[in-house]
């Protein structure tokens, strides 16, 4: 889980702003709080505010009150401690804090005591915990739209949309800046338990663009931020002007004020250069440079397989193949040749593949944009990236790591061959994250690492311990796991008798999205013959069987 932030209010809180100071939030009623906030199950920490009905908001910087929480499925209480802090608009108050994460699923009532035992109280459900899914662009009247996919979400109020972009006039080289674009689109329920944010990219950024002077610039990722939240929080108008107005959206019982649950759950993605280009952005890439020549299988009957990472389909005619640089055009691919979005494309080749050649991917002018070389690999085994699309070679005339020799399975995910090692649990929550993995049969593992970032191999961590089952704990700057959703690499050093010397390659890897607070997921049985389960208690360097008493 990335490090927590030390405070978190809520929207609703937001409109608490210098201009209202003045607002009574009374009614003049004989009520003894104001409760505003919302609980957050990807944080370590939760901070509401707490204001007296009988003291505007200018004068309510200290309050005299016993604010504590209740799990209402076990009774757990958590009591919360005040501070006073000084707000981004320069006003004072108090809000309380509570050292917890509470458990996506529960209900938790809030209660806010008066000295005299005057309770003001509000419930919310902690909606799941869900890693959105990018679909598959979307192309109509030169517009593309992408959908964004929140399956499970009770509901999902209006998100943000912003571009990460370099290469823009007064920046230092290399520099970033993040761009704003404003949506007039919220998501909708499309089916049952399933938010959808369609952001038409094309207008929407070419606008953001234009009004920013920023045409030209360089996307480097794409980014929608929604906002999970309990089923509850259904306001009339996301208007600061109405919302402040007392008793407008309410759930407190003896009070005023809203609280509520919820998360930001962030979607990243890379439009192909043509859609870029068409949102006004600068790029030197063609979409077929994303194209990996993902598996080969050498001899006289080779083939290759091309991989899709992007979300539009990619067409290859006047592409070439070849394992002659001096001969690009050896094979010109023709219109039929159609990559799907995110998916696969198996091309026969017409002349002869060995080990130790160099297959490369050329365009109409000759130029190379993509190349794999093919390794020595065992009799029925084919070579190529895992996972997907991979490739990271080491300095120096290193291995490339993700590259070596794979089971056969053309048009499909490819499956390595002869698996070192592999991940056995994984535990996001809180600073105390860990990777834990285990040895395979068969093979003389030397050392094991863990990463999560694919470009990230030298902020890897040692992944240590002497028994069967070994652990890699989070580390900032390092192995870094976010409990919404990340990627997990395992690396082995190792040795294997069918294949000579020492290997360096990722043997394992794992895309996982929530988990709830005080579970882990992982192999039960262990091993990868096992199921892997998302209900784990944690049981780090040592075997999951114990975790069956959470069942």
């Amino acid at each position: 889980m990335r490090p927590l932030r030390p405070l978190l209010l809520a929207l609703l809180a937001l409109t608490i702003s210098a201009c209202e100071d003045e607002v009574d939030p009374t009614l003049n009623e004989d009520l003894p709080y104001s409760m505003y906030g919302y609980l957050d199950p990807t944080l370590d920490q939760q901070a509401l505010r707490v204001v007296p009905i009988t003291a505007t908001l200018r004068d309510s910087v200290f309050v005299d009150a016993t604010v504590t929480s209740t799990d209402l499925g076990t009774g757990a209480v958590t009591s919360w401690r005040d501070t006073v802090v000084t707000f981004t608009n320069g006003t004072r108050g108090t809000i309380f804090v509570a050292d917890y994460t509470p458990t996506p699923g529960t209900r938790i009532r809030i209660e806010a005591t008066s000295p005299d035992g005057d309770v003001s109280s509000a419930e919310t459900a902690i909606p799941p915990i869900i890693a959105p899914a990018v679909g598959v662009a979307e192309f109509s009247l030169g517009e593309v739209r992408y959908p964004i996919r929140y399956e499970g979400a009770p509901r999902l109020l209006a998100g943000s949309f912003r571009l990460i972009v370099d290469r823009v006039p007064g920046l230092a080289s290399g520099a970033t800046r993040t761009v704003l674009v404003r949506l007039d689109e919220a998501p909708e329920e499309t089916s049952p338990g399933v938010w959808t944010a369609r952001i038409p990219f094309v207008s929407s950024v070419r606008r953001a663009l234009t009004e920013q002077g920023l045409l030209g610039s360089r996307l480097l990722s794409a980014q929608y931020v929604g906002f999970v939240v309990d089923d509850n929080w259904n306001p009339p108008s996301l208007d600061p002007d109405a919302l402040v107005e007392p008793g407008t959206f309410s759930n407190v019982d003896g009070g005023l004020g809203f609280i509520g649950a919820g998360y930001r759950s962030v979607a990243s993605w890379v439009p192909s250069p043509n859609v870029q280009v068409s949102s006004g952005f600068s790029t030197d890439q063609e979409a077929a440079s994303f194209i990996a020549l993902n598996e080969v299988r050498t001899g006289t009957s080779a083939w290759v397989e091309l991989y899709n990472p992007l979300f539009s389909p990619v067409r290859m005619e006047g592409y070439s193949l070849s394992e002659d640089r001096q001969e690009p055009r050896k094979q010109t691919l023709p219109f039929e040749v159609l990559v799907p979005a995110q998916g696969y494309t198996v091309v026969p080749l017409e002349f002869s593949l060995r080990e130790g050649q160099t297959l490369g991917l050329y365009n109409r002018a000759g130029d190379q944009l993509r190349r794999l070389f093919v390794e020595a690999t065992k009799p029925g085994q084919t070579h190529g990236s895992f996972p997907d699309g991979l490739s990271f070679r080491l300095p120096q005339g290193g291995p490339d790591i993700f590259q070596g020799s794979l089971i056969p399975t053309p048009g499909e995910a490819n499956r390595i061959d002869g698996q070192a090692a592999y991940i056995n649990e994984l535990y996001t929550e809180g600073t105390d994250g860990f990777v834990e993995a285990a040895a395979a049969s068969g093979f003389q593992v030397q050392r094991l690492q863990a990463f999560s970032d694919p470009r990230g191999y030298f902020r890897a961590i040692d992944v240590a311990g002497s028994g069967s089952f070994a652990i890699a704990p989070e580390t900032p700057g390092g192995l870094e796991l976010p409990q919404v959703s990340g990627d997990v690499f395992l690396v082995a050093f190792y040795s294997d008798s069918g294949e000579g010397g020492q290997l360096i390659r990722v043997v394992d890897a794992r895309t996982y999205g929530g988990q709830t607070p005080g579970r882990s997921s992982g192999y039960l049985p262990d091993g990868p013959s096992g199921t892997w389960r998302t209900d784990l208690v944690p049981t780090p360097a040592a075997s999951n069987e114990s975790s069956r008493r959470a069942f």
